[in-house]
This record gives C-alpha cells, structure tokens and sequence, in this order.
C-alpha cells in the first residue's frame, strides 16, 4: 500500500505511516483495518481447536502496534502479547476500548534503533 511518509511508494506495511512524529505516526484506520484481519486468523484458530488462552499475537515494529491495538481489544483473553521495537497506536483509547486489562506483555526496544 502507499505509505505517505515515503513519498506515497506502495511498500508492505501493516498501515499508512503519515509523519515521523510519534503521536502522529500511524493511521489509525488502518491499524482498526489490519487489526481485524489479524482478528481474522485468530478467530480461524479458535475454531479449528486452539483456546485463546494459547495464543500469543507477536509483532515487529508496524505488527507490534497492530498486536498492541488488538490483543487488549479481542473478545476473548489471549495469552499474551510479544511486541518488539515497537509503540502503541493512540494509547489514550485503550482504557475506554479494552476488554482484557490483565494481559501478559512482553516488550523489548534494542538501544541502536532511532526511529521508533
């Protein structure tokens, strides 16, 4: 898809990145529209067996935002959440939007990476 911060270049990303400024960064319909498709494959899962007790939704970097955004949002408590360099997608929303407050999460920032 294009992502604004690079001239408008189609490139694989999660969602639209519109500044380098953090509170600014990301679309946040587009983190609401990838968010349900990774919904999607977790639902696919639960009905092909797997508890969600048992799933841990992992991201890099755009994946961590949408795996930040969804896990606390999902309709049943997931085992967790694995996000690495990575930041949270209008984080003032989380309150009023999360059905799971209690999530295991993992998070982890290398030192040499500038961007994010």
């Amino acid at each position: 898809q294009p992502v604004t911060i690079n001239g408008g270049m189609e490139m694989r990303s999660w969602y639209d990145i519109k500044s380098i400024e953090l509170d600014k960064r990301a679309d946040e319909q587009g983190v609401r529209d990838s968010a349900a498709k990774v919904e999607q494959l977790i639902n696919q899962e639960i009905a092909n067996g797997i508890s969600a007790d048992k799933i841990i939704l992992a991201g890099f970097s755009q994946g961590g935002v949408v795996a930040l955004h969804l896990a606390p949002r999902f309709e049943q408590k997931l085992a967790g959440v694995m996000a690495l360099s990575t930041y949270m997608c209008v984080p003032e929303k989380l309150a009023d939007e999360a059905l799971h407050t209690d999530l295991n999460i993992f998070m982890a920032h290398g030192s040499q990476d500038n961007v994010v």
